[in-house]
């Protein structure tokens, strides 16, 4: 997740979303467990890229799986509201 995480530093977004993808699939496939800061990461990355469903979904997956007091998750992650609002926007310029 680190190598992700210096391609997010560089602003290579895309390449930083592949690579996150790999660690946490190696991770799953290992039964190894998924920790909140590589959701958050992953999260983040998907914001990056505009990907809004990606990161809404995420998102989701952080307050399910790692409940915690929503101020600090707003201080992690754009809220749902904010995600849900760039998904809608996103999906209406494809329209076009």
């Amino acid at each position: 997740m680190e190598l992700a995480q210096a391609y997010g530093h560089v602003g290579d977004h895309a390449q930083a979303v592949v690579v996150a993808e790999a660690a946490m699939q190696a991770a799953e496939e290992r039964g190894a467990a998924i920790l909140e800061q590589w959701l958050a990461v992953l999260a983040d990355l998907y914001y990056a890229n505009e990907q809004w469903e990606k990161s809404l979904a995420v998102h989701d997956r952080l307050e399910r799986e790692f409940p915690i007091d929503r101020s600090r998750r707003r201080e992690l992650l754009p809220d749902s509201e904010t995600l849900r609002a760039l998904q809608a926007q996103s999906r209406a310029l494809l329209r076009r």
